[in-house]
């Protein structure tokens, strides 16, 4: 049975999963994400399709009644390289929407804290990697990076200072 299940199918159950929620949804969506790759699919062709909205998997999370299982789906599709960055057909990232909705309890605002914070971590990282470093600020450019990545950064700036 389990055979004859595409891509595609994998894709849809996904795409429901992140409209409707539930409390298994993250664990749910984590097996549809493992099984599609493992039929072949690309993941990160599957995490950047787009519903007729533009929407992608992130975006339709995004956009759901935030309980725990949202918090849970927005950090593992990202987790699993889903687009924090990219825009629907109106121009909105995932962010974009989560804020639109105006979070005032504390899932919501996690939502859009954790969608922020990859942003941000993103930003910094593209900034670092094409010289901008200086403009921005070196204690902000480093504040998000990853402790090995800082540590190594500080190792080679002090043999380079030695030498």
């Amino acid at each position: 049975m389990l055979d004859t299940v595409t891509v595609e199918d994998i894709l849809e159950v996904m795409h429901k999963i992140t409209v409707y929620g539930g409390e298994q949804s993250p664990e749910v969506m984590r097996i549809c994400i493992q099984r599609a790759v493992v039929k072949g699919a690309d993941l990160s062709t599957l995490l950047t399709r787009r519903n007729p909205n533009g929407y992608t998997l992130l975006h339709n999370v995004a956009r759901m009644n935030w309980g725990r299982d949202t918090v849970e789906l927005v950090c593992l599709l990202i987790e699993y390289g889903a687009g924090v960055l990219l825009e629907d057909n109106r121009g909105h990232t995932p962010e974009d929407l989560a804020r639109l909705r105006r979070p005032v309890e504390n899932n919501g605002i996690r939502v859009v804290a954790i969608l922020e914070k990859e942003r941000l971590r993103i930003t910094k990282s593209t900034a670092f990697a094409m010289g901008h470093h200086d403009r921005l600020g070196h204690a902000s450019m480093l504040a998000g990076l990853d402790p090995e990545v800082l540590r190594s950064i500080c190792e080679l700036a002090f043999e380079a200072s030695v030498s």
